[in-house]
């Protein structure tokens, strides 16, 4: 299976989705945008060994009920980006193997990850060799909590910013030769990174080549999206395709007049085609 279409499914009753797509290792993409989490008290493996994924996109994912997240991207082994920035774990009890061998993954944002009540981070960033930078802010772990290989494997090069003093020391203790700084410009809001020069910039737009898709310089935007009319460089999701029309002169998908509440995808720059 290469890619899946759910349309208008609904998942609001839905309480286990572990394994959904688990070894699904020809997937280049996934749409889970329409998915209602609301109720999920379990995510165990459910994108494990989608090796062929490179980006991943459940920043609508409510999981204000989840428990259990094991190895949920486990062994996604070209997995380059992830967005989890709306992640809720207050009832997590565990993560461990979260992104367990993501060796392309370079960048991690977990701010939102508020783990007073997660008892095991066991392996959660093992072996993800091209880690540069990892957010981790808010983080919470007490010296009772199996720790156990959380980042072993990976660069001696990676930055982890980490708010809780106690939580530093822990892992510092561990991992002496990890960079345990906060003040980095990659951990600032809204900035924006460069995947292809590693590097952290303001505004992708004055990058040479560069499209912004999640936070991210991208020098094509991936063919989940269309090209927005309001910003030339910016990558917006297909999931909103009503709102899209296809721009003749420029050949890129632009938005809508805000005064369309649907438009033809075969609109022009002058009428837009509004339904």
């Amino acid at each position: 299976l290469e890619k899946i279409n759910f349309g208008n499914i609904n998942t609001s009753l839905v309480n286990n989705m572990e394994n959904l797509f688990h070894r699904c290792s020809k997937f280049l993409s996934i749409d889970v945008s329409k998915f209602d989490t609301s109720s999920v008290t379990s995510l165990d493996s459910t994108f494990r060994h989608c090796e062929s994924l490179t980006s991943i996109d459940v920043s609508n994912f409510n999981t204000q009920n989840v428990v259990n997240m094991f190895d949920v991207f486990g062994y996604c082994y070209n997995l380059i980006t992830a967005n989890l920035s709306n992640f809720n774990t207050l009832k997590a009890t565990s993560l461990q193997g979260l992104f367990y061998q993501c060796k392309k993954l370079k960048y991690i944002d977990l701010r939102s990850f508020y783990t007073s009540n997660v008892v095991n981070f066991f392996a959660m960033f093992f072996l993800d060799e091209s880690l540069i930078y990892i957010n981790l802010k808010n983080f919470k772990m007490a010296n009772t909590c199996n720790m156990d290989n959380i980042l072993d494997k990976t660069s001696s090069n990676l930055k982890i910013c980490i708010n809780n003093i106690g939580t530093k020391n822990l892992l510092k203790s561990k991992y002496p030769e990890k960079i345990f700084d906060c003040s980095d410009i990659c951990f600032k809001d809204n900035i924006k990174i460069d995947l292809k020069e590693n590097i952290c910039v303001e505004d992708c737009n004055k990058r040479e080549y560069k499209y912004e898709y999640d936070n991210y310089c991208i020098e094509i935007c991936p063919n989940t999206t269309y090209v927005s009319n309001n910003n030339e460089y910016l990558c917006l999701d297909k999931s909103k395709e009503d709102n899209y029309y296809f721009d003749e002169n420029k050949k890129v998908y632009k938005e809508c007049y805000n005064t369309c509440k649907k438009c033809n995808k075969k609109g022009n720059v002058t009428n837009n085609n509004c339904i």
